[in-house]
């Protein structure tokens, strides 16, 4: 019989297809596109082709550039551009060579040489973290009850990610490894003890690459204001323009929160966020088009949950 890891691959392969390319019939139907405008606006987006966690988020970033394109009314051809997983400042680098939209953990440095969507495609779930920790762990961890208590701990993050200094200002002390699977040797071998991942991509990692010492921790959520941006080369005005008057429309109509919660409702669910304690940071350095006046923008836990929000612990 199958392994549940072997099952749960086959699962994720089944739905990591390109489903950019076709129209979405359960979300809104396009605008009209403007008679005067002709030629379709060529727009490629990149698809991870490596990786099973980055291609279904590939797919979700197709899926909302589609959206997004017919909201906006302007006629397009949609297309793919195959990538590897590339660190995010090799990334942008390479958005001018290829002319292509990508999303990323934005960063002042990033904004100042693309150009942004500052729309957070998550809706602010990119600073949301939960932890892989050790097994043998879990007991220590579900007493923590404040920041102060979590600062005893080591966490593990890639070298030159974005929220590094974010959990640093907090007081967090943060060891770096090149990627994912050496941070994941570096929890087993204790040079770390919590491995924090966004809460839209630790449950499939958890099945697919986690060690067998290695569990999602039950009790505790970082917060942290930042947010995952669409980034197109900072010369393509028309597309930009076209994926701002995009993002208006499906979020004053719902469609860009119904698309997120469709594509992540359920595992955020299996989470149960809403028996967690949250611990909120600081981000003293996040840019400044960070829409943090607009809540329409941010995920809520009322989004999933009916009862009453978990704890929350200011720092």
């Amino acid at each position: 019989m199958p392994s549940r890891r072997a099952i749960y691959l086959l699962i994720i392969c089944l739905s990591t297809q390109v489903p950019c390319l076709l129209a979405d019939s359960e979300l809104e139907p396009e605008l009209t596109a403007n008679p005067v405008s002709l030629t379709p606006l060529n727009v490629v987006y990149s698809y991870n082709t490596r990786d099973p966690v980055y291609q279904r988020q590939s797919a979700y970033v197709g899926l909302l550039v589609d959206l997004l394109m017919r909201k906006s009314g302007v006629p397009y051809e949609l297309s793919v551009l195959p990538v590897e997983t590339t660190p995010e400042v090799r990334t942008a680098r390479r958005i001018h060579k290829f002319s292509y939209i990508t999303a990323m953990h934005t960063t002042s440095a990033f904004e100042q040489n693309l150009r942004a969507i500052p729309y957070p495609i998550y809706m602010g779930l990119t600073g949301w973290r939960a932890f892989f920790v050790r097994t043998a762990d879990l007991e220590r961890f579900s007493k923590i009850k404040t920041l102060e208590e979590l600062q005893k701990f080591i966490a593990g993050q890639g070298n030159n990610w974005a929220d590094n200094e974010i959990l640093e200002h907090n007081g967090l002390s943060v060891v770096t490894a090149v990627n994912r699977d050496s941070l994941f040797k570096f929890l087993t071998l204790k040079r770390v003890d919590y491995f924090p991942r966004g809460l839209y991509e630790i449950e499939r990692e958890y099945m697919l690459f986690a060690p067998q010492n290695i569990a999602i921790e039950p009790s505790i959520i970082l917060r942290y204001p930042t947010a995952t941006y669409l980034f197109v080369p900072r010369e393509n005005e028309k597309l930009a323009h076209a994926l701002t008057a995009g993002f208006e429309r499906a979020v004053s109509d719902g469609s860009f929160q119904a698309l997120l919660m469709r594509e992540l409702g359920v595992h955020l669910k299996l989470l149960n966020l809403d028996k967690r304690r949250i611990l909120d940071l600081e981000n003293p350095s996040h840019p400044e088009s960070l829409p943090l006046n607009r809540p329409e923008l941010w995920f809520d836990l009322n989004m999933l949950y009916d009862n009453q929000p978990p704890m929350t612990v200011s720092p």
